[in-house]
């Protein structure tokens, strides 16, 4: 087989490999077969003259186009029609090895691609018709091939040789009709011609995963020859080692896989290759862990040195790539084994300074994928700060193309940072991740350590990575940031003189670090913005001349101005509005170039944009401080409204019509202020209106976004002072005359053609075009098959496409909703607008991107809901009762097969606002239970049990260690993923404002848990809603189900944030039935009760602590004595004790080490208070009452709930001020007690009726 220069093989280690592949075959499998000595013989056929084929395999290399088709149609029909075309292709590609003269110039160019193009037909053919040769021609191909792959020079055609070796092997392993195979190859692979070996270890890499599913014992031979294969000289030969490492790796967790296989009344479980013997498939599993661990070892060793090479960077990210095999489909415990190993080699690239970029990158890709999904294992192995150690220097890494000077670089604003991969944005998603991922307890302690060390480090990459590292970790230490105000406050005060550093990656990194404050840690920490604004708002500032300007820098601080001023309340920004558009006069002015036509600057008009954005953000929360600067501010926005635009296409006026909409939503938060209304005046705000309406005629969708978006600002400021006014007989006269024609461009928004045809569109057309039913079928040929095996339930799935137009779609939904809840009964009276709103909004139901679903629903419970539903019956009953059946059968069937939560969300608030206003019509709208209410109560059914259609995953996750029922995250920082998130609901009671509410059992991202609440905030709405329609009776007598999977999810295991939303969603059903609620009081006390003694969650206390008073007050209304069968004495003691131990608790004592958790603890505080309160109403002994009454009086006024000081105050009055108990009136001391009691406590009524006047006014 070998010529004689190559037949000194390495004999020790040939005979152990053949040895291997015999012996441990079984008897009756090919490979354990020796090997066979026939002699090769001719096919019976004769085989033609190879020059013609040849030559039309050399034309199909042609660059003249009409040669190379000639040549491919020739291939083809020979292909075809010859059957042996196998034959003559197999002895074309191996002509190059047969010596001879023919092959005198076997290694030109035309040769080599000559015998390449004939062995991949070869492949291709035999991957259609080997089944159909003969056994002797099958025979034939097989040693030439085999013969020509050892005599074979050339790489490229060895290469193509080696996967048509491959393709056959795989076809005949399983069927043993090629025992010779591996055999051969193994002899190759220790020979010592480099070719030989090349060709067999990479016909072995191909061939890895067929051998191994046939035969699972060869797993660990074949390691072994890929594991010598890496310390091969040849640096080809270690590339197909590691490429068939990585097969290995993929194909190890189905080794010893088991099935059950039923036998008639028997099961028998047995292994992918047959095996039956438990214990032979355990062992098999023990030598798969044991060289897996062997893989890894060797290809860490291969890593770090091929990375330290130059011309081995290839190799290095191939082993990366066997890291990332095993994280993606690795057994559990192997994992676990080798994370730590993996985890070094990779910290080790990353970090060493001699490796290639493209090493470090791909070294952080692999560790960004083990933060993410083997988070605890690094935990438990102690590799969380061995790699921030690591990583965190790599955050001040330039980017290449960085520089320091203030380009105009005209860029497109789609484009996005992440396209140009950097490290130091590499090294910033791994630590992200771990922030994410982790309890900040693991993490923030090393970036902290590594910020006080370096932040005044001399070398500015370091500096700039300490300042960076800290921006990185606000959103997933945001908690225990927010709960430490003094690290808060040097942290702040350092990034503030960090804007200032004289290296602009500096500057970058301290603007972007404070604007990742604000977004995820400012809104716990009050009067924090004192510190950041005033510096950010001179950073934001032109610089002088003499001063170097740096553009990235200056828009990172207008982004974290923006942020800052997003947070405050109106009343806090109030102060920040002189800065605010002093900062906007300045960048407006900064554009004379405009009239002089000159290009307009990309510097410029971010600077403008961004200034724009921080103005709307302001007046959007404080629109009434910006009326006394209006003088100067409108002649500037209608400059921007107004400015000359030639050509919509031309990139300097699209830039312009940006600018434009900024401008507009700007003047939009403006009108909507009562006062600045009331001072541009009506000859104003109509030339207003007028300007801004030329947007329409625009093709700019931004321009019309803008427009809709004005309007709808417009339209909720006319209804505040349409609410605000005497006359009733002039409510809506401030936008009515408005309404027909901005609905009407409203609706040619939304039916904009953006040229995507989905359902019923889309079958339509096929139908009308039969021409074209080939084109569309082809293309969606290939999802057949899946198709198939779905679920053949009608569910709406979509795919997620986002055209030009979502935006104005969005902006003109949006407006629809405004428009008919400024003015509902104009809008009602033009039947022919509402009508046709109406009609418009149940075909975009149906739309593909989910955001336009979502605002649709919401604008439908405006129309079919609310004042419009009311006014409508009014005039109309029965056509009040068509359109509320229509629109709640449109949410059901929505929030039935919707696969997208937030859209399930608003059908379901949409079908509860349509069930309260039809409970406000003077007419029955559902009379006799029709059977949309039963179907409503069957989805909330489904929701809170999670079977809905939303809520099925299809992605699996691997990261199955929340089974191993670890506690230790118990302790602090355990919930700060949860609670960073909390804070961007509105903390109202009894509506969930938690995030991480996935459970640890499903372990959901933050994302998917966040959207979990926002289907429990629905179905809070639309249960309650159902209840006040049929009744609370009836409500009550189907809840059963329900209640028992609600409390599966108020179980302690379930996060702070989910149990804070059940215990809101209870509150809410309890308020609704009242009484009737009574007899889940048993069920439900014990388990609120441990929630207010452990106080765990801030939140779910909160709730929980409302909802315990609510449902003692509720089941006591009636029966206050001890034998009350739904809550005894006992109990109500019980929780009135727990209630005013934590109402007494030092964490609601207002010092500085607690500002960062003041606001959620003042509102846990006081809901505690109001549940001691009402269970002092519920007891028959006054005397414990008044004890009550005392412990709690401290509570007011309110901190944060002021309404529910209501309930305390009636309970002071009741047994304090009013209490003339005989008792204690005797008593001297007990008397000047009780009037030291009593003056304090009319002093904190008092303090109480001014809060809540204060309240009212507001």
């Amino acid at each position: 087989l070998f010529p004689p220069h190559s037949r000194h093989l390495h004999a020790h280690t040939q005979s152990t490999l053949c040895c291997d592949f015999r012996e441990t075959m079984p008897p009756h499998h090919p490979f354990g077969k020796k090997k066979r000595k026939d002699s090769l013989t001719s096919s019976g056929h004769p085989l033609i003259s190879p020059s013609e084929l040849a030559e039309c395999f050399r034309n199909t290399l042609s660059t003249d186009a009409s040669v190379r088709e000639a040549a491919e149609r020739s291939v083809k029909t020979f292909t075809i029609k010859n059957q042996s075309s196998c034959a003559h292709f197999c002895h074309l590609a191996c002509a190059g090895g047969r010596g001879g003269v023919e092959n005198n110039n076997e290694n030109t160019s035309d040769a080599v691609g000559v015998r390449m193009a004939s062995a991949l037909a070869l492949k291709k053919r035999v991957s259609i018709a080997w089944v159909k040769l003969s056994a002797e021609e099958k025979k034939h191909v097989q040693t030439l091939l085999l013969t020509g792959l050892a005599n074979e020079h050339q790489r490229a055609v060895r290469e193509a040789l080696s996967q048509s070796i491959a393709r056959i092997a795989q076809i005949c392993i399983p069927g043993d009709s090629w025992p010779e195979v591996l055999e051969h190859l193994s002899q190759m692979s220790v020979s010592a011609e480099p070719r030989h070996r090349e060709g067999a270890v990479g016909c072995f890499s191909a061939l890895a995963e067929t051998v191994v599913r046939v035969a699972p014992v060869h797993f660990r031979t074949l390691a072994d020859i890929f594991i010598r294969s890496l310390m091969d000289q040849e640096k080809y030969v270690r590339k197909r080692a590691i490429e068939g490492l990585r097969a290995l790796v993929g194909e190890a967790p189905f080794i010893g896989e088991v099935v059950v296989v039923e036998k008639g009344s028997q099961t028998q479980t047995t292994g992918r290759d047959g095996k039956t013997n438990k214990k032979e498939i355990e062992q098999q599993k023990m030598v798969v862990r044991e060289t897996v661990l062997r893989i890894v070892e060797a290809a860490a060793h291969f890593c770090v040195s091929s990375a330290q090479s130059a011309d081995s960077v290839d190799h290095a990210l191939l082993a990366f790539d066997v890291f990332d095999e095993l994280f993606s489909c690795g057994e559990s415990n192997i994992v676990k084994a080798v994370a730590a190993d993996i985890v070094n080699v990779c910290c080790e690239c990353a970090k060493a300074n001699g490796v290639d970029n493209v090493v470090k990158l791909r070294a952080l890709d692999v560790l960004s994928v083990v933060a993410e999904r083997r988070p605890k294992s690094l935990r438990r192995a102690n590799l969380v700060e061995p790699m921030l150690r690591a990583i965190l220097p790599l955050l001040g890494e330039p980017d290449e193309d960085e520089d320091d000077q203030d380009k105009d670089l005209d860029k497109s604003d789609s484009e996005d940072e992440d396209d140009n991969q950097s490290m130091r944005l590499a090294a910033a998603r791994v630590v992200d991740t771990l922030a994410l991922a982790l309890p900040a307890k693991f993490v923030l302690h090393v970036v902290l350590d590594f910020a006080s060390n370096n932040i005044k480090s001399p070398d500015e990459r370091l500096r700039r990575a300490s300042v960076g590292a800290v921006g990185v970790v606000c959103e997933g230490c945001a908690e225990a940031l927010s709960n430490d105000p003094v690290i808060c406050e040097n942290l702040l005060d350092q990034l503030g003189v960090s804007l200032e550093d004289v290296s602009f990656g500096v500057r970058r990194a301290a603007a972007f670090a404070l604007g990742q404050f604000a977004e995820f840690c400012r809104s716990s920490v009050p009067k924090m913005h004192a510190i950041a604004l005033p510096r950010l708002f001179q950073a934001v500032k032109k610089k002088a001349e003499a001063q170097k300007e740096d553009a990235i820098a200056r828009q990172n601080a207008f982004f974290a101005v923006e942020a800052w001023t997003s947070e405050l309340e109106s009343g806090e920004i109030a102060a920040y509005v002189p800065l605010v558009l002093e900062v906007l006069f300045e960048a407006l002015d900064d554009g004379t170039n405009e009239q002089q036509n000159q290009p307009f600057s990309w510097s410029v008009y971010r600077r403008k944009e961004c200034a724009l954005a921080i103005a709307t953000s302001a007046a959007t929360d404080a629109s009434d401080t910006f009326a006394p600067f209006l003088a100067d501010l409108l002649p500037r926005l209608e400059s921007v409204v107004s400015a000359h635009v030639r050509d919509e296409n031309d990139a300097i006026d699209q830039k312009k019509l940006r600018l434009r909409a900024c401008a507009i939503r700007l003047l939009g938060a403006i009108v909507e202020g009562e006062a600045c209304r009331a001072a541009l005046g009506d000859q104003a705000i109509e030339a207003l209106v007028q300007n801004v309406a030329s947007g329409f005629a625009l093709t700019s969708c931004d321009a019309r976004e803008a427009a809709h978006d004005f309007f709808a600002s417009f339209a909720n400021g006319c209804k505040s002072a349409d609410e605000n006014t005497k006359d009733t007989a002039n409510v809506n006269e401030h936008f009515s005359q408005f309404l027909n024609p901005l609905v009407e461009k409203a609706l040619e928004s939304i039916t904009l053609d953006d040229g995507i045809m989905f359902g019923k569109d889309f079958e339509d057309f096929v139908a009308d075009n039969p021409e074209h039913d080939d084109e569309y079928g082809d293309e969606y040929d290939e999802y057949d098959e899946d198709d198939d095996d779905e679920d053949e339930s009608n569910a709406k799935g979509y795919d997620d496409v986002r055209s030009g137009l979502v935006e104005e779609k969005i902006a003109a939904i949006r407006a629809i909703k405004s428009y008919a809840e400024s003015a509902p009964r104009t809008y009602v009276q033009s039947q022919a607008a509402f009508e046709k709103s109406v009609e418009v909004l149940l075909q975009t139901v149906d739309y593909l991107d989910d955001e336009v679903r979502s605002f649709t629903y919401d604008s439908i419970s405006a129309l079919a809901g609310g004042e419009c539903l009311v006014v409508l019956c009014e005039h109309n009953p029965i056509a009040a009762k068509t359109l509320a059946e229509k629109t709640l059968e449109a949410c059901l069937d929505a929030a039935m097969h919707d696969f997208e939560k937030n859209v399930v969300a608003s059908s379901l608030c949409c079908a509860a606002e349509i069930l309260k206003s039809a409970k406000k019509c003077n007419q029955p709208i559902f009379e006799n239970k029709p059977p949309h209410l039963s179907r409503l109560n069957e989805i909330c059914l489904s929701l809170l049990r999670g079977d809905a259609m939303c809520q099925q995953s299809f992605d699996s996750d691997d990261e199955d260690e929340y089974e191993d029922g670890d506690d230790e995250d118990d302790d602090f920082g355990a919930n700060d993923n949860e609670s960073n998130r909390a804070r961007r609901h509105h903390n109202t009671k009894g509506k969930p404002n938690g995030a991480h509410g996935g459970n640890l059992e499903t372990n959901e991202d933050g994302e998917e848990a966040e959207s979990s609440l926002v289907l429990l905030e629905a179905v809070a709405e639309a249960l309650p809603a159902l209840a006040t329609v049929v009744g609370a009776q009836p409500f009550a007598s189907e809840f059963e189900p329900h209640f028992q999977a609600i409390l599966k999810r108020a179980h302690p295991s379930r996060s702070g944030a989910e149990r804070f939303a059940i215990y809101g969603l209870l509150a809410d059903i309890v308020e609704s039935v009242e009484s009737y609620a009574s007899p889940c009081a048993p069920a439900l006390l014990p388990t609120l009760l441990e929630e207010m003694r452990s106080m765990s969650s801030p939140e779910a206390t909160r709730n929980a602590a409302y909802l315990a008073g609510l449902l003692v007050e509720t089941a006591r209304r009636e029966d206050k004595s001890n034998a009350n069968p739904y809550c005894d004495d006992e109990t109500v003691k019980a929780i009135a004790e727990a209630a005013v131990v934590g109402a007494q608790s030092d964490a609601f004592v207002i010092t500085h080490d607690h500002v960062g958790r003041w606001a959620k603890l003042m509102a846990t505080r006081d809901n505690l208070a109001g549940c001691a309160a009402r269970c002092a109403k519920s007891l028959l002994n006054r005397n414990e009452s008044r004890e009550i009454a005392k412990a709690i009086l401290h509570a007011v006024p309110m901190g944060e709930d002021v309404d529910e000081g209501e309930v305390v105050v009636d309970v002071v009055k009741a047994f304090i001020l009013n209490d003339d108990d005989p008792i204690h009136s005797g008593n001297i001391s007990n008397t000047a007690c009780d009037e030291v009691l009593r003056m304090d406590a009319v002093r904190r009524v008092e303090l109480h009726a001014a809060a809540m006047k204060a309240k009212t006014k507001d």
